[in-house]
């Protein structure tokens, strides 16, 4: 099943979430409302970031990418990776965006 972002939204706005769980989903529907891209769900979201930086979505990959990213040419992708890579800090290291979200999916559908 896809995590759909009014999904989330309505969790989010019914207080369903725990606050470590709500500031992280939070911060991914900012993420992907800055993607230059229409996205209707976080796999889509994942699987547009790894074909745009050419790579696993862990947040080491996503902050090498915008080391080198053109800002000027890309830069709603610039913003929306720069704030995705701050979902990362509620979860443990080497995780990557799929395992965030299928603990997100997880959480959400308990």
């Amino acid at each position: 099943m896809k995590l759909k972002i009014s999904q989330v939204e309505q969790y989010v706005e019914q207080d369903f979430i725990l606050s470590k769980i709500e500031i992280a989903l939070d911060i991914f529907i900012k993420s992907i409302n800055d993607w230059p891209r229409p996205i209707d769900n976080f796999d889509d979201y994942e699987e547009d970031i790894e074909a745009f930086i050419f790579n696993r979505t862990t947040k080491k990959n996503i902050e090498n990418y915008l080391k080198k990213i053109d800002v000027v040419k890309n830069p709603w992708e610039g913003e929306a990776l720069s704030q995705v890579v701050e979902v990362f800090k509620f979860f443990e290291n080497d995780i990557s965006l799929k395992e965030i979200i299928q603990q997100l999916k997880e959480h959400i559908n308990s």
